[in-house]
């Protein structure tokens, strides 16, 4: 479920206690992975040029390159996630729940812009 990927997603970002980019960087590559994998599942291997199980091969490898070179060129959108990601409280107020909910859906967005980057990148190699 995209949830457990959003909330591995904030565990790691608040591992990082210096906010180091290379850090923040490999946090959000292991959530675009996650979605990536529920998204291949949800439709189904036969409708996608790669096997469910492709971060152990040398394609996926090459893959995660992609990602973390995409990634560089939105800096600024990684560490601004990054940054929200460790300002979220872990408080089951309505209002910590709404900030957590608004967060989860920004991030979703980002997240399937990356995954439109890394599609136009794949089709105009």
């Amino acid at each position: 479920m995209q949830a457990d990927c959003f909330a591995e997603y904030t565990r790691c970002a608040k591992a990082n206690h210096t906010s180091a980019l290379a850090a923040d960087l490999v946090c959000t590559t292991a959530l675009i992975s996650c979605v990536n994998a529920h998204l291949y599942a949800s439709v189904g291997e036969h409708l996608v040029d790669r096997p469910g199980e492709a971060d152990m091969t040398g394609k996926a490898f090459l893959e995660a390159g992609l990602v973390v070179k995409t990634l560089e060129g939105h800096e600024p959108s990684v560490q601004a996630f990054a940054n929200r990601a460790r300002a979220l409280n872990a408080s089951a107020s309505m209002e910590g729940q709404g900030a957590l909910r608004d967060f989860e859906r920004d991030l979703d967005a980002f997240v399937q812009t990356i995954l439109q980057d890394l599609q136009k990148r794949h089709h105009s190699d």
